[in-house]
């Protein structure tokens, strides 16, 4: 896989993550998920810079997150 796309995938899913994490602050400033949003984004930056020794480490750290943040 390259590395410059799975970077930019990566940028892309953490700007969508924080946009959210937005989202969900102006509409319910104290919820229990903005915590959780928080500490995706967290893992999301650590997975992008392990990117960089094995490229798709972004995409499973997605599919994961999507696992575990996504059902509310």
């Amino acid at each position: 896989m390259n590395f410059e796309a799975q970077a930019l995938y990566g940028m892309v899913v953490i700007a969508v993550t924080v946009s959210n994490l937005f989202l969900y602050r102006s509409v319910i400033r104290t919820a229990r998920r903005n915590r959780w949003l928080v500490w995706d984004i967290v893992i999301k930056c650590v997975a992008l810079g392990l990117s960089a020794l094995y490229p798709p480490t972004i995409m499973f750290v997605t599919l994961i997150a999507g696992v575990f943040f996504g059902p509310s």
